[in-house]
């Protein structure tokens, strides 16, 4: 929480826009380990049946974040007070540093420590940082070399970590038949579907001329549709709902970027803005049965 609190904090007060970028690094950092902690913590604080539901509210949870996220983010763009958008999740993070501690059971003492995957750590991280070098560079040629250094370092990635005895994914990920690897690869491809999202905003702003808490709203459209389909699916247990779901997922998310992205012009009317909303609510539907179906696993 630690780094979340003071990167949020840095981003409020940043004179330039060097320092706003150090403080979202900073804030970005601690936010990755939080995403992570909030599935770790579930089996240490629920029994095993409530595992699946827990896991589904968490998932809910980022629904709603990324739901109010937008629509807040839009409001306080409109009122020209985006400091105080680092300012609010400061205090909220400080308030959580207070209550987690006294709302989680104690921690059981003389518990084994496990080995860090500092390599394999490493590497994943030379490669989600080469593709993000990636995307700002405007040279083809550049952009090329810079993607394939990502792959060559996701590859050793991979082969580090069926050769090592401490990884990252579990040791049934690289054997023969597992169907874990094939699980990773849905959820990469609803991760790329996800993080499309962000970029709605900003669509709407400069396609459509909203104003921007409208097009805050616009960007919550997919954060809704996960959200309610994750609380209407997340009873689903039996094999062949989960089986049905797992399938489904993928395909509804495709047709509704694909419905989004077919009606995207310029000088966009309100009846577009409609098509863009029901496209989006209708791609979170299916981020929600995908997330569903990979917890369930």
């Amino acid at each position: 929480m630690a780094p979340f609190v003071a990167g949020a904090v840095v981003a409020a007060v940043s004179p330039t826009m060097t320092v706003l970028l150090a403080g979202r690094a900073i804030q970005g950092f601690g936010g990755g380990m939080l995403a992570g902690l909030g599935y770790a913590v579930i089996q240490s604080a629920y029994p095993e049946r409530l595992w699946v539901r827990a896991t589904a509210l968490v998932s809910a949870m980022w629904g709603v974040g990324t739901l109010a996220g937008p629509a807040l983010g839009g409001a306080f763009a409109q009122f020209d007070a985006w400091r105080w958008a680092f300012g609010v999740l400061a205090l909220g993070g400080v308030a959580l540093a207070v209550l987690v501690p006294r709302a989680l059971p104690r921690s059981r003492g003389g518990a084994a420590r496990e080995p860090v995957p500092y390599v394999s750590l490493v590497l994943l991280t030379a490669a989600t940082a080469l593709i993000s070098v990636a995307s700002l560079r405007t040279d083809t040629v550049e952009m090329v070399v810079v993607v394939a250094a990502a792959v060559l370092a996701l590859a050793a990635f991979v082969r580090w970590e069926h050769r090592s005895p401490v990884r990252v994914l579990p040791a049934s990920t690289y054997m023969a038949g597992s169907p874990l690897k094939w699980l990773y690869v849905g959820i990469a491809i609803l991760a790329i579907g996800t993080v499309s999202e962000a970029f709605t905003p900003l669509f709407g702003q400069r396609l459509a001329g909203l104003e921007p808490l409208v097009a805050g709203f616009l960007g919550a459209a997919a954060s809704l549709g996960w959200s309610a389909t994750m609380m209407f699916s997340s009873g689903a247990a039996r094999p062949v709902a989960v089986r049905r779901l797992r399938i489904a997922g993928p395909a509804v998310l495709a047709l509704g970027l694909a419905v989004t992205g077919a009606f995207q012009q310029e000088d966009a009317g309100a009846w577009l803005v409609v098509v863009w909303l029901a496209g989006l609510i209708v791609a979170g539907a299916g981020m929600a049965w995908r997330s569903r179906t990979s917890s369930s696993r």
